[in-house]
Parts: structure tokens; sequence; C-alpha cells
């Protein structure tokens, strides 16, 4: 927290404000890393452990990535991979719309 203060130059009372209408910035935070590694799971040519994804995407541990990704979007990492692999995703780069319609699923 303490280096995005000093990056836009506010006060740590201004950023949480700020941050109010996304649940606050740790659920800010946490929504920006599941979607990157949704995102990375879903590229085939990825061929990074799933533990590395997370840790990646700054998660502390495997399991923590696991847990948060299975309550956000009802599968687990290694599911969605699975998925995505099985769907025939050629560059595994999907759209944010295709990502976005497989979220509302």
């Amino acid at each position: 927290m303490t280096r995005s203060r000093a990056r836009v130059g506010q006060s740590r009372s201004a950023l949480y404000r700020a941050f109010a209408d996304f649940g606050g910035v740790a659920r800010f935070i946490r929504t920006r890393r599941l979607a990157r590694m949704r995102l990375l799971l879903g590229r085939t040519s990825d061929g990074r452990r799933i533990g590395q994804i997370a840790f990646d995407c700054g998660f502390v541990s495997e399991s923590d990535a696991s847990r948060t990704f299975r309550e956000a979007f009802g599968v687990t990492p290694g599911e969605y991979r699975s998925a995505r692999i099985g769907d025939g995703a050629t560059s595994g780069e999907r759209s944010e719309i295709a990502l976005w319609w497989d979220q509302m699923r």
C-alpha cells in the first residue's frame, strides 16, 4: 500500500475513499489478481504450473489462490484451465468480452 500511495501521491485515507466504490482497496486488488490469473490459465501456450501463475499474480500461496478463484468463479483453477483447453482455444488469448461471458454463465 505504501508503494501505491507513493505512486499516486495520495494519503492512505484518500486512497481508501477512492476505492470505496470498488469494495475497498483489498477487494480491488483481489479482483485484479483473479482477472489476471483467469487470463493466464486460459492460455494454452502458458506451460507454467498453477502455483507459479498464482504467485506471479500476487497470491501468497497456491491454496489461497485456489480457494479465492473457486469462490469467485465456481470452479478450481485446474478445472478452469482444463475447460479452456477443452474448448479448443488455440491462442489462449480470449477477449475480455469472452471472459466476461464465461463469468456470467
